[in-house]
């Protein structure tokens, strides 16, 4: 590959193609030393508030910025690459290592409001779609929240990790060829117990019949 044709594959890798592009500031990402993300999971958060409000926050003074946000509306929005070291964590090691990802709502008096529909399946893509790209794992040890790092409730309780950690396409790609090889060996086994039950019972039996109409529900 020459120069432009490999940054354009590495920008591929690090920009989710379902997000809209909104880039935060660039002076406020990297520490001397430490200027590339490991991925090795994501840090989900709590806006406390809207996206206006956020936004204003990572456009501002604050050492503050994250990768993505996810709106209620179920829009995702990318700020900086994947590859990027923001400052969301507290904490410079994590942020080196994990993708921070915002979520929209929980405002004062509501920190615990759920992720709407449209917010939760829109995460949960964005999650899943970071896993497979960067290569980690869907657990809860890389899927991890900003309260396990920093003292915060951040994101107080509005992350419901069991829909993050259900199975990829692929992962159930193989279960359903998995359960259709058993459908098909359980009618071959039903219908050769039909050929012997006709030689016992005759055709028209009882038990063959009820045999047919097990085929049938398969």
């Amino acid at each position: 590959l020459d120069k432009d044709a490999a940054i354009e594959r590495i920008i591929g890798m690090t920009r989710y193609p379902d997000a809209a592009w909104e880039p935060g500031p660039f002076e406020k990402t990297g520490y001397a030393g430490l200027t590339l993300n490991a991925v090795r999971g994501v840090i989900c958060h709590s806006m406390v508030g809207s996206y206006a409000a956020a936004k204003s926050r990572l456009d501002g003074p604050d050492r503050a910025s994250w990768q993505f946000s996810v709106l209620k509306n179920g829009d995702v929005i990318q700020h900086y690459e994947t590859a990027a070291v923001c400052w969301h964590a507290g904490v410079k090691t994590i942020n080196g290592m994990f993708v921070g990802i915002e979520h929209e709502g929980g405002g004062p008096g509501n920190e615990r409001e759920p992720l709407t529909l449209g917010q939760l399946a829109a995460s949960v893509k964005l999650v899943r779609w970071l896993g497979e790209t960067h290569s980690f794992p869907l657990n809860r040890e890389h899927l991890r929240e900003h309260n396990e790092f920093y003292p915060t409730a951040c994101p107080s309780g509005r992350i419901p990790w069991e829909e993050y950690m259900g199975p990829t396409k692929e992962e159930f790609g193989a279960l359903f060829a998995y359960v259709q090889r058993l459908d098909a060996a359980t009618k071959f086994l039903i219908q050769t117990t039909i050929n012997l039950a006709r030689q016992v019972y005759g055709n028209d039996s009882p038990e063959v019949d009820t045999l047919k109409e097990r085929v049938e529900a398969l």
